[in-house]
């Protein structure tokens, strides 16, 4: 194989990803949304199935429950989510929406659909594809290795 080695990092784990971050944060910004990349995974979830528990949305994030828990102290503070405890076991905490922040699903949708569709102007359908199928199957190979993130179910 003839594939640099700074070429895969690039790719996989490096500048792209956070290009598209930076740009998705900027974009979210014009649009006067409070929001990160990371709190919008999150409400993404939420915009589909309201009321999941904080484990369930870091299973499905594939975030550990301290990085959930700031994410949702910082939604929490805006208005935009509630935690509310289970009755019958007070350690498992459901999350809601607000109406505040069910009313930015439409425009928070919106710029990530016109962010993506920009990072991919010009390039293949065909292509694209293929590069859903190389990720995947990286994705695959390293959940091959046992780590625990591999029981959680995907979103």
């Amino acid at each position: 194989m003839n594939i640099r080695e700074e070429d895969i990092y690039n790719f996989i784990i490096g500048r792209t990803p956070i290009l598209v971050n930076r740009i998705l944060l900027r974009n979210f910004r014009k649009e006067k949304l409070d929001i990160t990349m990371e709190q919008w995974s999150l409400l993404d979830l939420l915009w589909k199935k309201d009321g999941c528990t904080q484990h369930e949305l870091g299973a499905r994030t594939f975030r550990e429950k301290a990085s959930i828990t700031r994410l949702l102290d910082k939604l929490e503070q805006q208005n935009i989510v509630i935690r509310v405890p289970d009755r019958r076991d007070r350690r498992v905490r459901f999350v809601y929406l607000t109406a505040k922040g069910k009313s930015i699903e439409e425009t928070a949708t919106r710029v990530v659909r016109e962010t993506y569709k920009h990072a991919i102007a010009g390039i293949p359908e065909e292509q694209v594809l293929i590069c859903k199928r190389v990720l995947n199957q990286v994705f695959e190979n390293l959940a091959e290795e046992g780590d625990h993130w591999t029981a959680c179910e995907t979103a």
